[in-house]
């Protein structure tokens, strides 16, 4: 399924920019795995070296916003060494 054909779907019920947003926000960080995705390929990325987590950067409202995925998709849990998605 293409992107186009996806965010109407993700963003069907958001009533603003912020709430879309949000919307795809929350379905890429439950539906796509960390390191894989149209980022890894065609978009911009930058990647933080001390944690190694991808962030994605959002202009809402003329603002530019960083969001990152990977702490929106779950927690580690350090004594057993998983991940605990949200």
């Amino acid at each position: 399924m293409s992107v186009e054909a996806i965010v109407p779907l993700i963003t069907a019920k958001s009533q603003s920019k912020l709430e879309m947003v949000r919307a795809i926000w929350f379905w890429l960080c439950h539906n796509i795995g960390f390191g894989r995705g149209l980022g890894a390929h065609g978009g911009q990325w930058c990647q933080q070296q001390k944690t190694g987590h991808m962030w994605n950067a959002v202009e809402l409202e003329g603002q530019w916003c960083l969001l990152d995925a990977c702490w929106g998709a779950g927690t580690v849990d350090p004594e057993r060494r998983l991940f605990v998605p949200r």
